[in-house]
């Protein structure tokens, strides 16, 4: 057959354990997890990380919303009772001016 090694083992010795052997024929060893089901599970992991990380900034900005929120409001108040106080103001000098 021109020299090729059909039957013959390589240079280098039989495959140690006969793990390639088993895995070349489907054979598992006892309490294995196929390949799937591990990227499977690695997945679903990575994406509950995902998750869990896209929740924890939904609060925080959330919570960032709702103190710009107050702060507006307090602002707001600051800004009606200077309004207020103005026109009490005005007020005043209209009624001196007509004396």
């Amino acid at each position: 057959m021109n020299g090729a090694t059909v039957g013959r083992l390589p240079p280098h010795g039989p495959p140690r354990g006969g793990a390639i052997v088993a895995v070349c024929a489907g054979i598992r060893p006892a309490g294995s997890v196929p390949m799937k089901h591990t990227l499977a599970l690695l997945a679903a992991v990575l994406l509950a990380g995902c998750g869990v990380e896209t929740a924890s900034t939904a609060a925080t900005a959330g919570a960032l919303k709702k103190q710009e929120i107050e702060q507006g409001r307090k602002t707001m108040d600051q800004m009606q009772g200077r309004i207020a106080g103005s026109m009490d103001q005005a007020q005043e000098r209209l009624k001196r001016a007509d004396r």
